[in-house]
């Protein structure tokens, strides 16, 4: 029997070591809010790189660039853009594991990506059709609406990360 006592003591050594390092080892997971926070705050970061590339073209919109450094900062507007898009779909799978206030930031983004998404689109169509016309005063409109598009991505990803939600 001298076995079977050994191996009921081992067992109750590694409950008794279960019970004592459960609450540590849970206190070191972050929480799935601090997940759905993090998750914010990488999108925040990827809308402002759209938002620096998309402001340089407003900024410059007088000067008279080559188009290629238009379809330049185009091509980096839309790569954050897609960046920004690929965290929104990541906040979306984890959206139930956030803070109310997350859920509702996130619920909130969709119809800005959505007007963003249909602003890139257009004034990428329009410079592909006609590189030549970048400096026309219709292309410098159609950028400054991708600004206004992305700036207010940016500015609900400011307000939902500085909230701490």
């Amino acid at each position: 029997m001298k076995p079977l006592n050994s191996l009921i003591a081992k067992l109750s050594v590694l409950a008794v070591a279960c019970i004592v390092l459960t609450p540590f080892a849970l206190a070191v997971q972050p929480s799935n809010s601090t997940v759905v926070a993090k998750l914010l705050q990488r999108a925040k970061t990827h809308a402002a790189l759209a938002y620096d590339d998309a402001e340089f073209l407003v900024s410059n919109a007088q000067s008279n660039f080559d188009p290629r450094m238009h379809a330049q900062y185009l091509r980096n507007v839309r790569e954050h853009a897609n960046t920004l898009f690929h965290d929104y779909y990541e906040l979306q799978a984890i959206r139930e594991k956030g803070t109310p206030q997350q859920r509702e930031a996130i619920d909130r983004l969709d119809p800005l990506l959505r007007d963003m998404a249909t602003s890139l689109a257009t004034t990428l169509q329009t410079f592909n059709a006609h590189p030549a016309r970048s400096n026309m005063p219709s292309f410098r409109e159609r950028v400054h609406r991708d600004w206004e598009s992305i700036d207010r991505v940016y500015k609900l990803l400011c307000e939902c990360t500085s909230n701490k939600s």
